[in-house]
């Protein structure tokens, strides 16, 4: 669906248009919850007032890095690789959400955890093709745009390290949308001043269906989905389904974009599912360790 995006505008202005479709959806769904009342009284408002300068550094922290750093990159990596690469790079997010963790937060990795690191990263490089020799010698646009993805998925960690840090003092809705709220400023104000907002007529089509699907329902449908399944099932449960992802976005960019994997490549891919399925079964790690991976 993103491809589908960066065929009509720029890389800056697809991230925006994602976003800002996100944030004027939120808005919707958040006027719906406040009117059901249980709702409202289950998740909370729907922004949230920091109640300190640390608070506000943290909340608007995790704003930019999810909603403004993490689209901003990906887009722009996207617009250089292709849709399949992408499904299958994103998968190593909660990896790296743990090393995240361990570096910011003093959280203790498992041996295991290490392992997975260090296949997923060598699944990249088989995936990308990437060599040592590359740094010197020059990459080319597909290499670059894999790793402008790979770095992008410290920004989508990001979310989850901010988030653990201020969560025990609001209700999670709160957070999100003032979270949204201000990436989404911020982003709006860096696409203005770099490429110029989008015209509205490009939004059109199969433009449009797709930049349905990425903001109102891939962003805020699915987020809000998450924090009611978070209130009914335990989180070990709901991590597996994380791994349905980059398995579906492989299949969908093999049949509908014609993307080609070669047998080195089709490796990588396989050491990278190896390497997120491992960490996260539950037969691998503590209970904490799994839950920073989410």
């Amino acid at each position: 669906m993103s491809k589908i995006v960066l065929d009509a505008v720029s890389p800056p202005q697809a991230a925006w248009l994602r976003y800002f479709s996100a944030f004027l959806s939120y808005l919707v769904a958040a006027a719906v919850i406040t009117v059901m009342r249980s709702r409202a009284a289950r998740f909370g408002p729907a922004f949230t007032l920091p109640k300190s300068g640390r608070d506000a550094l943290l909340i608007a922290g995790l704003g930019f890095s999810a909603f403004c750093f993490a689209p901003f990159l990906g887009m722009t990596g996207l617009n250089a690789s292709r849709a399949v690469d992408n499904a299958l790079i994103i998968a190593i997010e909660p990896l790296v959400t743990a090393l995240l963790a361990w570096i910011f937060l003093r959280e203790k990795l498992s041996a295991v955890l290490w392992f997975s690191f260090g296949l997923a990263l060598l699944g990249f490089s088989f995936l990308t093709g990437l060599t040592p020799a590359l740094f010197w010698t020059g990459m080319d646009s597909h290499i670059l745009g894999n790793l402008i993805i790979l770095i992008s998925l410290v920004g989508e960690a990001g979310y989850s390290i901010f988030a653990r840090a201020v969560m025990p003092r609001y209700r999670m809705l709160g957070v999100f949308g003032t979270a949204l709220l201000f990436g989404t400023a911020v982003l709006t104000l860096i696409v203005s001043l770099r490429t110029g907002l989008p015209a509205l007529e490009v939004i059109q089509g199969k433009t449009a269906l797709a930049l349905f699907w990425l903001g109102p329902l891939g962003s805020t449908a699915t987020y809000l989905f998450w924090l009611l399944a978070l209130a009914e099932a335990p989180v070990a449960s709901l991590a597996i389904t994380l791994f349905v992802q980059p398995v579906l976005g492989g299949v969908w960019g093999i049949i509908f974009l014609g993307d080609r994997l070669g047998a080195v490549q089709w490796l990588g891919a396989f050491l990278i599912l190896i390497a997120v399925a491992a960490q996260g079964l539950p037969m691998f790690g503590s209970r904490t360790e799994r839950d920073i991976g989410n």
